[in-house]
């Protein structure tokens, strides 16, 4: 009972959060690492994810339900695009080569159409112009021998591909605005360490170098418009420094830094002002003025974030290790079922109970409720009363929610978790066993 006063007068304290930063966990129903997420432009209720043991998922409802395809168990599947929703590309690496598959009929079935033995290499990045013309790139990073970098390229939807070999140990990245307007990154590791951005503007017959920064590996590139796009650079002689580079139409230019020890894996930015990004380390940060500022997100859980993207200003997905999605809207991240409305507050026990390492968490908001300041807050503590996670922090419409807890990160033990909606406050506990 005085853990529970403590707790209850610790809850009474704590600082509300902005519940457009917080990012909740969405159910995968995989643990395989996720690599890249895209959703269709012309239909955004249609996305695909592709990640490692062959896994594409699919969602047909804006990403609250996903469901599995395993094209091929061996293949760690890193790309993937498609030009509308039936016609799209993804690309993996196995043990012993790089595979290309295509579907013509929205991820119902994938045909290979390509693969290539080459055990050291991986690919890096897609990008299709057309239904015809499209590259991948990839190399080795981590290379310490001789020319690894490649683009492959077709000119016929992916039914004949030549390779050209670059002198760097890495392509790690390629993005097109438009059929002749592109940018790749690359990156070197012999002798001396350094990455360089160029640009095409006659569709990859020709690049061009606009920016080599000694000592910096490029990490991720988005390109907005023909005079607006924006790299992030990691330092390999001062391993804490980050920079964030903009490109103006003519020049690259620092446009923010910081000194961290992750770098940022990917970024999507929906118009010129809001963007979000995500990180090694599971850091997500946001911004509203086009990178001159980035604002700390909250994640549910902190895992390896290999890819982000977003289908508004204001609503986002990221995908990381371990299965493991998430998204700032709290409607998607919750299950909620509006039939039968409860006519009062409830927090039901977690289950299963005790969990390893999942466990789903269910809570009533009845008709009466209308919001209020501070909204519905679902909060995560150890024994001690140190807050471990916040779930919800968000006016609710009236129903009942179920919302997934992962404790992957967490050590075993005791831990408590914290309704408060208006006057209502409710704790109970939850055990972890590992």
């Amino acid at each position: 009972m005085k853990i529970i006063n403590l707790l209850l007068l610790f809850f009474l304290i704590a600082n509300l959060c902005n519940s457009q930063n917080n990012w909740y966990l969405v159910n995968s129903n995989v643990t395989s690492n996720l690599n890249e997420i895209i959703f269709i432009n012309s239909d955004l209720k249609i996305g695909y994810i592709a990640g490692d043991s062959g896994v594409v998922l699919k969602t047909i409802d804006t990403g609250k339900t996903w469901s599995k395809q395993t094209i091929n168990p061996v293949v760690n599947l890193r790309k993937i695009q498609f030009i509308n929703s039936q016609t799209g590309w993804v690309t993996g690496a196995s043990s012993i080569g790089i595979n290309v598959f295509k579907t013509t009929n929205g991820g119902n079935y994938w045909s290979e159409i390509y693969n290539a033995s080459d055990a050291i290499c991986f690919p890096t990045g897609i990008h299709f112009i057309n239904s015809l013309t499209g590259f991948i790139t990839g190399g080795n990073r981590f290379s310490s021998s001789l020319t690894k970098g490649f683009i492959i390229r077709t000119i016929n939807g992916g039914n004949n591909w030549t390779r050209e070999n670059w002198n760097f140990d890495c392509i790690s990245g390629i993005s097109f605005k438009d059929a002749e307007n592109g940018w790749m990154f690359t990156w070197y590791n012999i002798d001396s360490h350094f990455g360089e951005l160029w640009l095409t503007t006659n569709h990859g017959v020709n690049w061009n170098s606009y920016l080599n920064a000694d000592e910096f590996e490029f990490s991720s590139l988005f390109y907005k418009t023909l005079d607006l796009a924006w790299s992030f650079g990691k330092s390999k002689l001062n391993q804490n420094l980050l920079m964030l580079y903009e490109w103006n139409g003519n020049t690259w230019f620092p446009k923010w830094y910081d000194l961290v020890n992750y770098s940022y894996t990917s970024m999507f930015f929906y118009d010129s002002l809001n963007g979000v990004m995500c990180s090694d380390s599971g850091y997500i940060k946001k911004t509203s003025n086009g990178g001159t500022t980035l604002i700390n997100q909250n994640p549910v859980i902190r895992t390896n974030l290999h890819s982000i993207v977003m289908i508004s200003p204001m609503f986002g997905f990221a995908v990381g290790n371990s299965g493991k999605i998430l998204s700032n809207s709290i409607i998607v991240g919750m299950s909620n079922n509006e039939e039968n409305l409860p006519i009062k507050y409830y927090l039901h026990q977690n289950y299963p109970n005790p969990f390893n390492p999942i466990t789903k968490i269910k809570f009533d908001i009845p008709t009466l409720y209308k919001g209020g300041r501070g909204g519905v807050s679902l909060k995560v503590f150890d024994i001690t009363g140190r807050e471990i996670q916040t779930l919800v922090n968000s006016d609710l419409k009236p129903g009942t929610y179920e919302i997934t807890f992962d404790g992957s990160n967490l050590s075993s033990g005791i831990y408590f978790y914290r309704l408060e909606a208006g006057e209502f406050r409710d704790v109970k506990k939850l055990v972890l066993l590992k």
